[in-house]
């Protein structure tokens, strides 16, 4: 057979048009990279193409050392994690040199397409019938996965996932199996200075302990604090949320918002969607919008940092003030000293969807910079479990952030931070990493803060 091997992204994307013709397209899996990526042949295209799960991640297998063209290792050599073997086996014993669906929702800028594939299994009781099922459902109900929040969320079956990674978490199955739901973390106090407001001022840089509790791009996110003071406040607001709902329901209202002229900046509260039912939480109107004669209103749950646009019967009056006597418990970050690309940018999804996998679901200590110019905390982000490098560092190393040529760190332990993100940086441009392909991907407008 005459076939076409779509390993680069320029080949890949070509064919891209013509593979989402089809809603669904048979392939045969011929190679198994991990539990979650696959080389898949397409018949009707007579093409092998690079596929991953979307909104899903599993465990990795082991993986070597990597040395660049300047000599420098440019990944260390890192053992599986826990079950990252058996989500491998699982998937080369239910797919390989099998016919399946695969169902492409988009490509990455590798060339990799990201989608949905489908396992004819039978019925039990059926006769010897069949149907279809997700591959990615059933690594989540078997606990060989884990949900990948930033590429589920804008997954159309992001719901289902969201719902059979919480029932493997539940049954402590294989990966979750040392799973602690996060109100049971119990932390070192010690570390923890003031109640739920972050002060930057003093000499050496100040450490917290925190979790990424939203993210809008490759650099910019909320966090909340995991200390025992904020653990608390985050309590007492929720006590006093689940009260307006015993008080008013949870279902739209009639009688509006209780706004006479709803304007930006006020303080309100406004349902939000969640997997149990609807649940009021505090907002904050940013924006008030018509969209066909209707007014709506554009929030912030400013304990999460998410944002949404919702009818004016999801929103109502604040009728106790103290309600938002407590700060909002989202705190507006940046990663210090790195750049990445826009979300429409080349890289830009690429940047997202990495600092997710890096960050959601884990605890982690951020070392504070300072708030820059447009309000933001810059921060470096260092795993709470590891003495690896910094998550600022791992996006430059993998080529999806740069440092502005004009930063400058003012502090000691902000220049030693800086020092290792350089050698990150100059290890992908050595290498041609990502972004650095074709030389140096910065421009001026990357310096305006600096």
């Amino acid at each position: 057979r005459n076939v076409m091997d779509l390993n680069t992204p320029a080949l890949a994307k070509s064919y891209l048009p013509a593979l989402q013709q089809s809603a669904k397209l048979k392939a045969i899996v011929e190679y198994i990279h991990n539990g979650a990526r696959m080389k898949v042949y397409i018949p009707t295209h007579s093409c092998l193409l690079s596929f991953a799960l979307s909104g899903v991640q599993c465990p990795s297998t082991a993986r070597g050392e990597v040395v660049g063209e300047s000599g420098k290792v440019t990944r260390k050599a890192t053992p599986a994690e826990p079950y990252g073997n058996e989500a491998l086996a699982f998937t080369r014993a239910t797919t390989l040199q099998k016919e399946v669906e695969i169902v492409i929702e988009t490509m990455d800028r590798g060339g990799t397409a990201i989608g949905q594939l489908l396992i004819a299994r039978p019925i039990k009781g059926g006769n010897g019938a069949t149907k279809k099922v997700s591959l990615s459902v059933m690594l989540l109900q078997l606990g060989l996965a884990r949900v990948q929040a930033y590429s589920a969320s804008m997954s159309p079956h992001g719901d289902a996932f969201f719902a059979e990674e919480a029932a493997a978490k539940a049954a402590k199955i294989r990966i979750w199996e040392s799973y602690v739901e996060e109100d049971d973390i119990v932390e070192n106090a010690s570390k923890q200075a003031n109640g739920n407001s972050i002060d930057t001022d003093g000499g050496n840089l100040e450490s917290i302990q925190c979790t990424v509790c939203h993210i809008n791009n490759g650099n910019s996110f909320y966090i909340q604090k995991a200390s025992p003071a904020a653990k608390a406040a985050m309590d007492a607001v929720t006590k006093a949320m689940a009260a307006v709902g015993e008080q008013y329901g949870t279902t739209k209202g009639t009688d509006g918002s209780g706004f006479m002229e709803p304007r930006k900046g006020q303080n309100c509260l406004a349902l939000y969607q969640e997997k149990s039912g609807a649940k009021w939480f505090r907002a904050k109107i940013l924006k008030v919008v018509n969209e066909g004669g209707t007014q709506k209103l554009h929030v912030q749950y400013i304990d999460f940092g998410n944002e949404a646009t919702v009818e004016k019967d999801c929103v109502r009056k604040v009728s106790d003030p103290s309600i938002f006597a407590t700060e909002a418990l989202a705190t507006l970050c940046s990663l210090a000293f790195v750049r990445t690309p826009e979300l429409n940018a080349d890289y830009g999804t690429d940047a997202a969807i990495y600092l997710s996998d890096l960050t959601m679901g884990k605890e982690l200590q951020a070392k504070l910079h300072g708030k820059n110019e447009v309000g933001s905390l810059d921060v470096t982000l260092i795993p709470s479990d590891s003495a690896d490098d910094s998550i600022n560092a791992k996006l430059l190393r993998e080529g999806l952030a740069t440092i502005p040529r004009k930063a400058k760190a003012w502090k000691k332990e902000a220049q030693d931070i800086m020092a290792t993100l350089k050698e990150a940086q100059e290890s992908a441009h050595k290498d041609h990493i990502r972004m650095w392909l074709y030389g140096d991907p910065r421009n001026d407008d990357d310096d305006q803060r600096f």
